[in-house]
């Protein structure tokens, strides 16, 4: 069976006049004869439909086909059939489309051939301009007359294929026209009057006195669904309270006195569900599980904090493993630099013994105290203490992260430094000097190098001797001066 909200067409494809059908119930056969009387009136509705034979008309001037009549219809969420409108479908071709692209093919096929005329033109020039090579002298004897009779069957060949490619754009134009031809739907609403011949809608008083009713069948539901929960609530915690102090972790951590107030009140309501509890209301099956919650509340609360407790234990002595070699390093930190104050290092020490003995307190405490006993070292208490140890570490922490070194210090350091490159300046300036006459010195060795080679080139090497010294030029020995 579908889902609801549905919705349902009927359509008349034979009507030309105004008509009126009916809306029944069909295909009943599956229920019986007691069932059937049962619904009551099998006739739904009669719609009555006028202005059928205007509607076809006007869509006929206008050269649409019919294609019938079409009444919609919907089924609520509630199952009553509800009529939504009535309308004339028709269909035509559309024409103004195929008029636009025709234009827009035309327009599209006219600069084609404008832009491809250039290049056609091109081979037809060259064969007006081959005869021209082809003329000869006068005292030459004519060609026969063959060739020009093949010219000319070409030429009409061309001709031919010219006027076959004119009209094969022409078909394939007619061609996309057919194809591009759609088809648009019209449809034009029909009056219709709908007549309820089964149950009609209510109104007034009548839907005034439906909605108090549905309203008195929502609280009575609520009530129904709290009862319910509350019951198996209860059931559910009487069972599991009564398994629970069977189990060794339970019976241990509570006091036989609680124990027993314990198993006697689980015994009691369980027993008072089997006779008489099954037609109590909600609130009094709230308010005994609230009296059993308060008596086995101690014992849930200590077993708790027992399995809680070995956790946090171990995450202390971490804590504290981690503290001292922090507290170390501290130490170290304050006697080199000024970042950490000995007030600081001394603080942190303080916090770190007062949780090492709480440590050892609570060892000693839970080490000679039952475990039926109340606590007295919560879990929360342990946590917070840990808490106290770890916000100093991450002040100091915080502290060793944003120290800066102070702006004094700097200032010096650069005013240090300004004068170590000052006075390292005054060497290097010799030194450039030194370095400037030593290049200059160079160059002239380099001048005077192709001097002596050219004048080796054009004299006749001489032979001195020993006592004989070699005469330097003028020039030569301004060189000399200069070194």
């Amino acid at each position: 069976m579908n889902p609801f909200p549905q919705k349902k067409i009927i359509t008349f494809n034979k009507h030309t006049q105004d008509f009126d059908f009916h809306v029944n119930y069909a295909e009943l056969d599956y229920l019986p004869p007691t069932e059937i009387m049962s619904i009551g009136d099998l006739n739904l509705s009669t719609i009555l439909l006028s202005g059928v034979s205007e509607a076809l008309e006007k869509h006929a001037k206008e050269g649409a086909e019919s294609k019938g009549i079409k009444v919609h219809f919907n089924i609520d969420d509630s199952g009553i059939l509800n009529l939504l409108n009535v309308e004339l479908v028709s269909e035509k071709s559309s024409t103004v489309v195929d008029e636009e692209e025709g234009t827009f093919s035309i327009l599209g096929s006219t600069i084609s051939k404008f832009f491809a005329g250039s290049h056609e033109q091109e081979p037809t020039e060259k064969t007006e301009e081959a005869p021209k090579e082809d003329i000869k002298p006068v005292h030459e004897e004519p060609e026969s007359s063959e060739p020009s009779k093949d010219t000319e069957e070409k030429e009409k060949k061309k001709n031919e294929t010219k006027v076959d490619e004119d009209k094969a754009p022409n078909k394939t134009e007619k061609a996309d026209k057919e194809k591009k031809s759609t088809i648009i739907q019209i449809k034009e609403p029909i009056s219709s009057n709908e007549i309820k011949l089964g149950s009609q809608i209510l109104s007034g008083k009548k839907l005034a006195e439906s909605r108090e009713k549905i309203h008195h069948l929502d609280v009575h539901d609520s009530e129904k669904t709290r009862r319910e929960t509350a019951l198996n609530n209860l059931e559910s915690y009487v069972i599991d309270a009564q398994q629970k102090l069977d189990s060794e972790e339970y019976s241990v951590a509570a006091t036989d006195k609680e124990a027993e107030e314990i198993r006697e009140a689980c015994a009691e309501i369980s027993e008072w569900l089997y006779e008489d509890g099954f037609t109590a209301t909600a609130e009094v099956y709230e308010e005994k599980l609230v009296k059993l919650q308060k008596l086995t509340s101690d014992v849930y609360e200590r077993v708790s904090e027992h399995r809680d407790r070995p956790e946090v234990l171990k995450g202390m002595v971490s804590l504290l493993n981690g503290s001292k070699t922090f507290l170390e390093n501290m130490r170290n930190l304050s006697s080199t630099t000024e970042i950490i104050t000995q007030v600081e290092v001394e603080t942190l020490e303080k916090a770190i013994n007062e949780t090492q003995d709480y440590y050892k307190i609570i060892l000693k405490y839970f080490a000679e105290t039952p475990l039926n006993e109340p606590v007295k070292y919560k879990v929360r208490h342990i946590v917070n203490k840990m808490e106290l140890l770890d916000r100093e570490i991450k002040y100091l922490l915080n502290k060793v992260k944003i120290w800066r070194p102070k702006q004094e210090t700097a200032a010096n350091q650069t005013t240090d430094s300004k004068t170590e490159e000052n006075e390292e300046s005054v060497p290097e300036t010799e030194n450039d000097k030194f370095t400037e006459e030593q290049t200059a010195s160079d160059n002239a060795e380099e001048q005077q190098e192709p001097i002596l080679k050219t004048m080796d080139a054009t004299q006749d090497p001489l032979v001195l001797s020993e006592s004989e010294e070699p005469r330097l030029s003028d020039e030569q020995e301004e060189i000399h001066q200069e070194l």
